[in-house]
């Protein structure tokens, strides 16, 4: 007795092809972001065989569950809708999404978004606008913070600039250093503008993705230097306050940065620091009654 194998008559007598509609760019997305409305896209049976199609999945885009399953003949279709997902970091999303079915029956929809970071921060209690930049999915601010009020109005305990008294010029050295700030003065939380925070230390060691001349400031450091700040983040060197010495050092040497890991607990409290010497971003501990500089991130 003869058998015939009826699914390969099948691949010989039908075709399967599948075709998918095509979206348009979702656009540029200011950060923070609301999710743009979903788009719907159509999935057509061109073939002449029925096919079964897999739910399609993203890494940025939330995917809406297949109307239908199958497409048993030609002509038939099925729906599924596409959204960015919410809260992802600044940056580009460009996507190829699969949509597979059986019998080897494909198509990609081609998905696009941009999040961008807003061009300024601004401290609406001193009234000073920040420069923003984009680094490593972040929206950093570019300037070290000057401020000496509490994103609620009320007065920061200790927001200092520089003082050396050969050259007493404070006002100077804010405009081109920002203020250091000690313990007390950044545990509160509310030290960054209303949508802002500290960076946390992994985000600060994310910068060394970076060639660190790429991000300091030539004019601010120690010289010779061959920084470019070809990146816009002005790394400047603004030095720190010695509590125990009770004295400000390494202007133009030394910079350092409070990051969110704020303990309690601790006399000494991990920062992010660069010096003349250090090609990098690295972790330090200090005293809390020392006082150094402040960058904030977009939450």
């Amino acid at each position: 007795m003869v058998t015939q194998d009826t699914t390969l008559w099948a691949k010989w007598l039908y075709t399967y092809t599948i075709t998918a509609s095509s979206l348009t760019s979702f656009g540029v997305l200011p950060k923070p972001y609301t999710q743009p409305e979903a788009q719907i896209v159509t999935i057509t049976n061109v073939g002449t065989g029925s096919v079964t199609l897999t739910q399609p999945v993203s890494t940025h885009y939330v995917i809406g569950i297949l109307s239908a399953t199958t497409l048993a003949s030609t002509g038939a279709t099925a729906t599924f809708t596409v959204q960015p997902k919410a809260g992802l970091p600044a940056g580009i999303y460009n996507e190829a999404i699969p949509i597979k079915g059986s019998n080897g029956a494909t198509a990609t929809v081609y998905a696009s978004f941009k999040v961008e970071c807003p061009p300024k921060m601004e401290d609406l209690t001193n009234n000073i606008s920040y420069d923003v930049v984009e680094l490593a999915g972040q929206c950093w601010c570019t300037e070290n913070l000057r401020s000496t009020l509490y994103q609620d109005g009320t007065e920061i305990p200790f927001a200092n600039p520089y003082y050396n008294p050969l050259y007493p010029d404070s006002e100077q050295y804010t405009i081109d250093f920002g203020l250091l700030y000690d313990y007390e003065s950044v545990s509160s939380g509310k030290l960054c503008p209303a949508g802002w925070r500290l960076p946390t230390s992994a985000e600060w060691l994310l910068l060394n993705m970076y060639n660190l001349t790429e991000l300091s400031d030539p004019a601010y450091w120690l010289t010779p230097n061959t920084h470019t700040n070809s990146k816009g983040f002005n790394l400047r060197a603004a030095g720190f306050f010695n509590a125990d010495l009770q004295r400000y050092e390494n202007l133009y040497g030394f910079v350092a940065y409070w990051s969110s890991e704020i303990s309690t607990s601790t006399a000494l409290i991990p920062v992010a620091c660069k010096t003349h010497y250090c090609p990098y971003i690295e972790l330090k501990e200090i005293k809390k009654t020392d006082a150094v500089s402040v960058r904030c991130v977009m939450k």
